[in-house]
Protein backbone atom coordinates (compact mmCIF):
# COMPACT_ATOMS: atom_id res chain seq x y z
CA UNK A 1 0.00 0.00 0.00
CA UNK A 2 1.97 3.00 -1.10
CA UNK A 3 1.69 6.42 -1.90
CA UNK A 4 1.54 7.40 -5.40
CA UNK A 5 2.07 11.40 -6.14
CA UNK A 6 1.25 12.55 -9.41
CA UNK A 7 3.17 15.30 -11.15
CA UNK A 8 0.68 17.08 -13.50
CA UNK A 9 -1.00 20.70 -13.66
CA UNK A 10 -3.93 19.92 -11.46
CA UNK A 11 -2.19 18.34 -8.63
CA UNK A 12 -1.69 22.00 -6.95
CA UNK A 13 -5.21 22.72 -6.77
CA UNK A 14 -5.39 25.97 -4.91
CA UNK A 15 -2.10 27.58 -6.69
CA UNK A 16 -4.25 26.36 -9.87
CA UNK A 17 -7.48 27.74 -9.06
CA UNK A 18 -6.12 31.25 -7.98
CA UNK A 19 -4.20 31.65 -11.35
CA UNK A 20 -7.33 31.41 -13.16
CA UNK A 21 -8.79 33.75 -11.53
CA UNK A 22 -9.31 37.09 -12.80
CA UNK A 23 -8.05 39.13 -9.79
CA UNK A 24 -4.73 37.09 -9.70
CA UNK A 25 -4.20 38.22 -13.72
CA UNK A 26 -1.05 40.18 -12.89
CA UNK A 27 0.27 37.34 -10.43
CA UNK A 28 0.14 35.11 -13.13
CA UNK A 29 4.07 34.79 -13.51
CA UNK A 30 4.01 33.93 -9.66
CA UNK A 31 1.25 31.82 -9.96
CA UNK A 32 2.81 29.98 -12.66
CA UNK A 33 6.76 29.57 -11.18
CA UNK A 34 4.58 28.51 -7.62
CA UNK A 35 2.87 25.27 -9.82
CA UNK A 36 6.03 24.54 -11.61
CA UNK A 37 8.30 24.30 -8.22
CA UNK A 38 5.60 22.41 -6.73
CA UNK A 39 5.89 19.85 -9.79
CA UNK A 40 9.12 19.98 -9.44
CA UNK A 41 9.64 18.98 -5.46
CA UNK A 42 6.59 16.37 -6.16
CA UNK A 43 8.87 14.62 -9.12
CA UNK A 44 11.83 14.77 -6.27
CA UNK A 45 9.34 12.95 -3.36
CA UNK A 46 8.01 10.70 -5.88
CA UNK A 47 11.57 9.30 -6.40
CA UNK A 48 12.64 9.24 -2.84
CA UNK A 49 10.19 7.25 -1.97
CA UNK A 50 10.32 5.03 -4.81
CA UNK A 51 13.82 4.65 -3.98
CA UNK A 52 13.13 3.93 -0.40
CA UNK A 53 10.57 0.81 -0.98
Amino acid sequence: MGMKLESDDHSQGFPALLGGKERYNQDKEFMDLMIKELDRANAIITEYLTLAK
